[in-house]
């Protein structure tokens, strides 16, 4: 039996009915407001199984508040019928653009990427994965001035970060064409789920389709073990930047992803300022207004949530089919004949129905918070009091004990923790962090200059690695910044030219750079990172000098006697790194051994990524390679 009302809205029009869920749009003829209404189907209204994942969609909407988010207006219960009322938002779906032809230039798709990229932190934020992400769930309401705007829908299958109920564990749930590896294979998935459908999405844009396609069993295989095919091979015009973050987005490990979804704003703000030559595209235009007979109920398919079929208690494709069918004609029969009597017609206005909205949802949920902090504030006095009564009565018994003075060996033991994390390649923890909670604690401790220059090299290093990773597209913030990344860029291929630019940078004129500082302030030497000084590059180009300076004279040399070969070369970076090694095994100073391991890390790192393509050069490449092992 269909129904005419959902708490105080009344129903227009069937939007879309599906095997986990039914969308009208209805009105509340008290404000005029239209809105969606998503239920449950009639026949899994009572599958308690289904409920807790319908309740699980109302609580996950009830956290997310973004621009770029159907947002969620209320919900109840209609005689048993559990709905959610959400903003109506009118216009097309990406996956019905994609179907009726409409190709994006890549301009276009990096800003759309970057709307829906900004939507997932903002759920990732809240500690949601969306899990569903897919042309079909990305709506685009009509915009003015012809821009673009994005709606993600559906989150019927999201998932807390951490959550573990309502899924079994190595159940497939999503749309197989734009789903993850890890969700494919029906592993535990995180936020980098959402990025390699990202991906996904972002190449069906270019290309006018997922690169899987197929039976639904050759999709989740392929997702599972085959590369995708390069968007710059199908789509020839894409910059380099964004073919390379796009297969960064379908890495097959979640951790060759990029970490989070604000690394990937970040990338896409930098590929969105690049040029463009303009291409005409017909303008996003409304979708036309379906007919109110509701003839064919598979025309508003777009706008239902696509659960999988692994879910408890789903029906078979003929019962589905039939169910369809049976609840579209009743529904028409109550648009066609509203006069009809609600026994004949099957609609009826339920005494038995709630409905309460977010806002007071909300405010509910606050005086309950309010609450239970007045009662937690009586028992904390009631324990206080029993504190202060204890103390009174055992107060002979402190007195008489001495006060213990602070660990005298805290501030050393800090210090060898800090050497211990730098010497450890393998150590995740955060030595800037550790570095500065010491320097507060300690500001004139007799470790603290040592810590001060430990935090230098860490910061150092950091900034060199950073250098040789920027897109070619990145402005440098200084003069001398331009000439460190024009050095380190043709160090590879010309030494002599590298040692020349960084001679002239060691030329200008500036205070030396000193012991124990890397940067503007002092007490946080790792801040050189992100606001490094003139004396901070100066000092960079001083230690890549020491590297570059060896060979440029052998190169020097071998343009004499034409006999210097890339394996020379290779050669000498293994005996620096040797002299390294040597410093680290017979130095007795801490900080000494960590500056040397540093450097010779970072000389194995850039040897085996200089000569890893040169045959020629394997075995130094090899031995570079059991040599990083080894540290480890």
């Amino acid at each position: 039996m269909q129904r005419s009302e959902f708490g105080p809205y009344r129903v227009v029009r069937l939007l879309g009915q599906g095997g986990m869920g039914t969308v009208y749009e209805a009105i509340d003829p008290a404000t005029g407001r239209t809105v969606a209404v998503k239920t449950l189907p009639l026949h899994l209204a009572n599958d308690e199984g289904v409920r807790r994942r319908f309740q699980s969609e109302i609580d996950t909407l009830m956290t997310l508040r973004h621009p770029g988010i159907a947002r969620m207006i209320g919900f109840g219960d209609q005689e048993g019928v559990p709905f959610f009322a959400m903003e109506f938002v009118q216009g097309q779906t990406l996956d019905q653009l994609l179907r009726a032809g409409r190709r994006f230039t890549w301009h276009e798709a990096v800003v759309i990427a970057l709307e829906i990229v900004r939507v997932l932190k903002s759920a990732h934020d809240q500690g949601v994965v969306h899990r569903d992400l897919k042309p079909a769930n990305l709506m685009f309401p009509p915009a003015a001035g012809g821009g673009f705007h994005v709606k993600l829908t559906d989150f019927g299958i999201a998932k807390l970060f951490g959550e573990t109920g309502h899924t079994r564990s190595g159940m497939v749930i999503g749309t197989p064409d734009y789903m993850a590896p890890e969700q494919a294979t029906g592993l535990t998935v995180d936020h980098r789920a959402d990025l390699y459908s990202l991906g996904l999405v972002m190449f069906a844009m270019l290309a006018g389709k997922p690169p899987f396609q197929g039976s639904l069993a050759e999709v989740l295989e392929h997702q599972r073990s085959r590369q995708p095919p390069r968007i710059s091979a199908l789509v020839p015009d894409v910059p380099q930047p964004l073919d390379e973050l796009i297969d960064r987005l379908l890495d097959k490990s979640a951790a060759g992803r990029p970490a989070n979804a604000t690394i990937v704003a970040r990338q896409l703000a930098e590929i969105v300022a690049l040029p463009v030559q303009p291409i005409a595209q017909p303008p996003l235009q409304p979708p036309p207004v379906p007919s109110q007979t509701l003839a064919d109920t598979d025309r508003f398919a777009a706008a239902l949530d696509h659960l999988p079929p692994t879910l408890p208690a789903h029906p078979s494709p003929e019962r589905h089919a039939q169910t369809v069918a049976t609840d579209a004609g009743r529904l028409r029969e109550g648009l066609e004949h509203p006069s009809h009597d609600a026994a004949e017609t099957g609609w009826s206005r339920s005494a038995r129905s709630s409905f309460t909205t977010v806002e007071a949802a909300t405010r509910a949920a606050r005086e309950r918070k309010e609450g239970a902090a007045g009662l937690k504030s009586m028992l904390m006095t009631m324990v206080a009091l029993t504190t202060v009564a204890t103390i009174a009565i055992a107060g002979w018994w402190l007195f008489l004990r001495p006060w213990p003075w602070p660990d005298p060996n805290a501030e050393e033991r800090t210090h060898d923790r800090i050497v211990a994390m730098l010497s450890d390649p393998d150590d995740l923890g955060d030595p800037c962090r550790e570095i500065r909670s010491f320097l507060a604690r300690y500001p004139q401790g007799q470790f603290a200059a040592t810590v001060r220059e430990l935090g230098r090299e860490v910061a150092l290093d950091r900034l060199h690695k950073l250098s040789r990773h920027r897109f070619p597209t990145y402005s440098p913030k200084s003069p001398l910044e331009r000439s460190y990344l024009e050095a380190i860029r043709v160090s590879d291929a010309d030494s002599k030219a590298a040692a020349d630019k960084l001679r002239g940078m060691l030329a200008v004129g500036g205070d030396d750079p000193g012991r124990g500082r890397a940067g503007p302030d002092f007490d946080d030497p790792c801040a050189a990172v992100e606001q490094p000084d003139p004396a901070t590059w100066r000092e960079l180009a001083r230690r890549q000098l020491e590297i570059v300076s060896q060979v440029a004279s052998r190169e020097d040399a071998a343009r004499r006697k034409e006999t210097l070969t890339d394996k020379d070369r290779a050669t000498d970076v293994l005996t620096q790194a040797a002299a390294y090694q040597r410093e680290v095994e017979t130095t007795a100073d801490a900080t000494r051994r960590v500056v040397a391991l540093t450097r010779r890390h970072q000389l194995l790192e850039e040897l085996v990524e200089t000569y890893a393509d040169k045959p020629h050069c394997a075995e130094q490449v090899d031995e570079a390679r059991r040599l990083l092992s080894a540290d480890r």
